[in-house]
């Protein structure tokens, strides 16, 4: 399928922003899903029967942390785990099998 015609669909820069677009779309309606849902189908019930005990927020909080890891995961936010902790591991790893030793 071609979208533009000053795109040359079969290079690497267009696919990976091909991919990047596609998990932005795909964020952003599980984003919306998210909020229509734990408003419209959890919260507003529950408040309206005064329950004993408000389990939509055991719902939302697990499926908000959900959110939260496809936001971390699109928007490239690793702070324990990065990129940088990645290229420091690599060149440790490689020192080792360099100089003989296995880990």
């Amino acid at each position: 399928m071609k979208y533009y015609n000053e795109f040359d669909e079969d290079s690497v820069l267009y696919k990976k922003t091909r991919r990047k677009v596609r998990d932005l779309r795909a964020f952003y309606i599980h984003l919306i899903c998210y909020l229509i849902s734990v408003f419209a189908m959890l919260i507003l019930p529950d408040l309206t029967f005064k329950p004993l005990l408000y389990w939509f927020l055991i719902i939302t909080v697990s499926w908000g942390f959900g959110v939260f890891l496809n936001a971390m995961k699109v928007f490239g936010f690793y702070p324990f785990l990065g990129k940088s902790w990645e290229k420091k591991k690599m060149k440790e790893i490689m020192k080792k099998e360099q100089s003989g030793k296995k880990e």
